[in-house]
């Protein structure tokens, strides 16, 4: 009876420290990410390789508008597209960024909160 007790704590400790580090996790990315961000507001980068150099560690993807959390509502022009900085590799934690011509930064959007 004992070892049963004494495995289902092990188990319930597992699952907590767990649970905890996978919130540390996330927010490690959240901070990450929001580090690039004020970052890129900061030095303010006008053309895209100002932003690459900045947001080098980020895997880049050209998404639709649609798929943009923050610019959704946005229309792109027939010369924009939107390049997602995927902060870590990761989807949950996007940068999307709108360039004209594909080297002007037109507008930053914060998608990752």
């Amino acid at each position: 009876m004992k070892s049963t007790v004494k495995n289902l704590l092990l188990l319930l400790f597992l699952l907590v420290a767990g649970y905890f580090a996978f919130l540390g996790l996330e927010f490690y990315h959240y901070r990450k990410a929001d580090s690039l961000y004020e970052r890129l507001v900061h030095e303010n980068p006008t053309t895209k390789d100002g932003v690459d150099a900045i947001l080098a560690s980020c895997k880049q993807v050209p998404i639709p508008m649609s798929e943009s959390m923050w610019g959704s509502d946005r229309v792109l022009a027939t010369n924009e597209t939107c390049i997602q900085y995927r902060v870590c590799g990761l989807a949950s934690c996007p940068i999307d960024v709108v360039y004209a011509d594909g080297t002007n930064v037109v507008h930053v959007y914060p998608s990752y909160e």
